[in-house]
């Protein structure tokens, strides 16, 4: 057998017997010799070189099974079969037939839990929500200015003036015996500037709404 010698990268190799060529699996392009060869060639022009062409399987083509005619019938038509609806119909009574003990069973299931359930847990949710209730209560938004409140407070709150005017007339009695000794109208500034950076809701609550008749700060 021959022995071929490849020039590769630059480089002369071999001799390799020829399936030791074909395993390489070269490009159809190298150029090989042997003895016998009066040039180089490239593998493309080399029958011994050419690798083998694997054979494609035959065409699958599955096999339709043969259809059975239908069954001659009593007077050679065909046989005639049952309707899917008739056979649920005469397998329907055997459930009819169980169906009544799931309502003697079940009435009597319900009578037994189902009040103790109620009674128990209806009144504890009923008298939990009527407590919950008086915490989101918020009272109606009253008459009472917050500025002219603030204003009376700044100008003549030492004579307690703000304070008649909030309804709060324990306040206004002391601040109006107290005028003269000044306390009163530096109380009154402080509570003027306080009433005009608190928010509508928070002067409600602090000096209208609040349960103290002497509210200060």
């Amino acid at each position: 057998m021959a022995k071929y010698f490849i020039y590769k990268n630059g480089k002369q190799e071999g001799p390799y017997e020829a399936k030791a060529v074909i395993d390489m699996k070269l490009s159809p392009d190298t150029f090989v010799w042997c003895e016998g060869m009066t040039d180089w060639k490239p593998i493309s022009q080399v029958p011994e070189l050419q690798q083998p062409q694997q054979p494609e399987p035959p065409r699958f083509t599955p096999q339709v099974p043969p259809q059975t005619p239908p069954q001659a019938g009593p007077q050679g038509g065909p046989q005639y079969q049952q309707p899917q609806y008739q056979q649920q119909y005469q397998q329907g009574p055997q459930q009819y037939q169980q169906g009544p003990q799931q309502y003697q069973q079940g009435p009597q299931q319900q009578y037994q839990q189902g009040p103790q359930q109620q009674y128990q847990q209806g009144p504890q949710q009923q008298y939990q929500q009527a407590y919950q209730q008086p915490n989101n209560y918020q009272p109606a938004p009253s008459e009472k200015s917050k500025v002219t409140a603030a204003i009376l407070a700044i100008l003549i709150g030492g004579f307690g003036i703000h304070y008649f005017y909030l309804g709060k007339t324990t306040g206004g009695i002391v601040f109006l015996l107290l005028c003269c000794t000044g306390i009163p109208s530096l109380l009154a500034l402080i509570q003027g500037i306080m009433m005009l950076t608190m928010t509508e809701e928070q002067f409600q609550q602090k000096y209208v709404y609040t349960e103290s008749s002497f509210p200060l700060f």
